[in-house]
């Protein structure tokens, strides 16, 4: 794994560490984890990645069963963490546009 990804990987454990207990899983149980990191550099092979922020994380493995699907969309049908965590990110971005858009 590159140092870079260690990084990422690095930054997006402590938040998800940083969280409360509440929700997550007990001894002998599993999730999945996604995280978008935020780094600064010049270019590409200028990214410093020790800086990382995440803006966005996200948990999760089920889908809502079809016979619990609500037919106006009202359930998240998807709880995937990447599904999650994206719709966090989308928020986030979001919110960000709204802040320089005042």
């Amino acid at each position: 794994m590159s140092r870079w990804a260690s990084d990422v990987q690095r930054v997006v454990l402590e938040a998800y560490d940083a969280l409360a207990k509440n929700g997550k899983p007990s001894a002998g149980q599993y999730t999945t984890l996604c995280g978008f990191v935020m780094t600064r550099g010049d270019d590409d092979n200028d990214v410093d990645s020790s800086k990382g922020v995440v803006v966005a994380l996200g948990t999760g493995c089920k889908c809502v069963p079809a016979h619990r699907r609500d037919s106006e969309g009202y359930v998240v049908a998807d709880s995937h963490a990447e599904v999650i965590a994206r719709r966090a990110f989308v928020r986030w971005l979001m919110e960000q546009a709204r802040a320089v858009a005042v």
